[in-house]
C-alpha cells in the first residue's frame, strides 16, 4: 500500500482536486440543488431584473475555487453580454465588473491555498509535492497565470497553487491582474460576437474538468516514473 501511495504521490494535488470536486458534485446532487441548465434560465431573468449588481456577485461566485468548476466557464460574462450588452458602453461595464469580481475571487483563492489547502496536503504527506509546486511557481509563475487565465476555473487552481507555494502576494496579484485584464477583455469582445452560438446549458462541464484534472495527475505520475527510471539507469 505504501508503495502505491509513493508511486501516486507526484499527482497528489490534482488527485485531491478530483476528490474534492467529486464530493462537491455528490453533495450538490444529494441536496437536489438545481442543475446548471435550470440555473441559467433563472439567471437570465435575474440579469434582466438586477443588472450589473448580479453580475458582480455571479462572477465572484464563479471565480471561487471548486464551486465555480460545476458551472460553465465564464458563464457570468456570457449571460451578462447576452442580456445586458446592448452597446459598447455596456460591454465596457461588463468587462470592468467581471474583472473586479474575478480579482477578488482569486485573491481569496490564494489565501485558501496558503492557509487551507497547504495544511491539507501536509496532512496527506505531500511535503515533497509542495516543494515541487513552489519551484514550479517560482520558475513559471507568470506564464502559468497567463495561460490559465482564459478560463476562470483554471486560474482559480493556479491561484490556489500560488498560495500553497507561498508565492509573494504582491507578485501573485500582479500576475493575476495582468492575466485577467487580457482574458476578460478578450472574453468580452469575443463573447459579444459569438455569444448566440455558444451552448451555455451543457450540464457535463464539471465532468470534463474532472477528467482534465485527473489526466493532469496521471501525467505527473508518469513523468516522475520516467525520470526515476532514467536516474536509476
Amino acid at each position: 500500500m505504501k508503495r502505491v501511495i509513493n508511486f501516486l504521490k507526484p499527482g497528489l494535488f490534482p488527485f485531491s482536486l478530483c476528490l474534492i470536486l467529486l464530493l462537491f458534485i455528490l453533495l450538490y446532487r444529494i441536496f437536489n440543488f438545481p442543475p446548471p441548465k435550470e440555473l441559467i434560465v433563472f439567471m437570465e431573468s435575474w440579469f434582466n431584473l438586477y443588472g450589473f449588481k448580479l453580475l458582480f456577485f455571479a462572477a465572484l461566485f464563479e471565480g471561487v475555487f471548486v464551486i465555480g468548476m460545476y458551472f460553465p466557464g465564464s458563464l457570468a460574462i456570457a449571460l451578462s453580454i447576452f442580456t445586458l450588452g446592448k452597446n459598447p458602453l455596456d460591454l465596457i461595464q461588463i468587462g470592468i465588473t467581471s474583472y473586479i469580481s474575478f480579482m477578488i475571487a482569486n485573491i481569496l483563492n490564494y489565501y485558501l491555498g496558503r492557509y487551507g489547502y497547504y495544511k491539507f496536503l501536509l496532512f496527506l504527506g505531500g511535503k515533497e509535492v509542495i516543494e515541487k509546486m513552489q519551484n514550479s511557481m517560482n520558475k513559471y509563475g507568470y506564464r502559468t497565470f497567463f495561460f490559465t487565465g482564459f478560463f476562470p476555473n483554471f486560474i482559480a487552481i493556479t491561484s490556489v497553487c500560488a498560495g500553497i507555494s507561498n508565492l509573494n502576494i504582491y507578485k501573485t496579484v500582479f500576475y493575476q491582474a495582468t492575466s485577467l485584464l487580457f482574458w476578460v477583455t478578450a472574453w468580452t469582445i469575443t463573447g459579444s460576437i459569438i455569444i448566440k452560438k455558444i451552448n451555455l446549458q451543457d450540464n457535463s462541464q464539471s465532468l470534463y474538468i474532472l477528467l482534465l484534472i485527473f489526466l493532469w495527475g496521471v501525467f505527473l505520475v508518469i513523468k516522475d516514473y520516467i525520470k526515476k527510471k532514467r536516474v536509476a539507469n
